[in-house]
């Protein structure tokens, strides 16, 4: 009887020590339910999903500080030219039991991304993701999806628009000055954007010029992980005196 009871309490913790195991790597104990919607199963970590957020933001706004700190010392011996580029999440930040961490460098800005995946069925997976962006001034976020690129086309909005005024400042200057001086005396006639203008961070510049006006177009082209290639076109009517948007796609 003695051998009976020892044999049933080892048979016990080893099913228990086993199933612990299994817990710990991420395995679905039982393949014939669906998990609660409440916990998400991760080969980093198992939670309840509400509470990822609540860890993986943090790491990414201590990341994002990582990004600005970068930028400050680059600029300090490179100058501005560069930005933000060189930088790297070191290999030992990439990942935790929260998620990955991956980073996406541009000269002018770092989108940081946080992701998540975790278990729904035996054969079906599904993630979180949160997002931040560090730019030179700013450190903007979190955001989902969705939200990320409304403030990428936002800021590729701006950084366009701004272009455009610079060139019709240049096109005034240039309707005001005499021909000895390299204008026209009143008129646009013969204006053209000048190279380093046209041209720049993946954006390009375009005018129609007429003797008493100009219309400028500045075309955008950028390509994200988050969601493929956009375009940005923005049009801009420069007078002798004044310039006004009058179309943003």
């Amino acid at each position: 009887m003695k051998k009976q009871i020892i044999f049933a309490i080892s048979l016990l913790i080893f099913c228990l020590s086993f199933n612990c195991l299994k817990a710990a790597n991420g395995i679905n104990l039982d393949s014939k339910n669906k998990p609660n919607n409440s916990i998400i199963t991760s080969k980093y970590h198992c939670a309840p999903i509400d509470t990822i957020g609540d860890e993986m933001i943090p790491y990414l706004e201590e990341l994002a500080r990582m990004a600005k700190d970068y930028y400050k010392k680059h600029k300090a011996v490179f100058g501005d030219d560069f930005g933000f580029m060189g930088f790297k999440i070191p290999d030992t930040l990439k990942a935790n039991r929260f998620g990955k961490y991956s980073a996406e460098v541009n000269d002018d800005k770092v989108i940081l991304k946080g992701s998540y995946i975790y278990q729904i069925t035996n054969n079906k997976r599904d993630s979180v993701a949160f997002y931040m962006i560090v730019f030179k001034n700013r450190i903007a976020g979190p955001f989902g999806k969705e939200q990320l690129q409304k403030e990428l086309l936002s800021d590729n909005r701006i950084y366009i628009i701004w272009n455009l005024t610079v060139i019709a400042n240049v096109a005034q200057q240039y309707y005001k000055k005499t021909k000895k001086e390299g204008g026209s005396k009143d008129s646009f006639t013969g204006f053209k954007i000048p190279g380093d203008l046209a041209s720049k961070k993946g954006c390009k510049f375009f005018a129609e010029v007429n003797d008493q006006s100009i219309y400028l177009t500045g075309k955008g082209k950028y390509t994200s992980t988050i969601n493929g290639k956009d375009t940005i076109q923005i049009k801009l009517v420069v007078s002798p005196n004044s310039f006004q948007t009058i179309t943003v796609k």
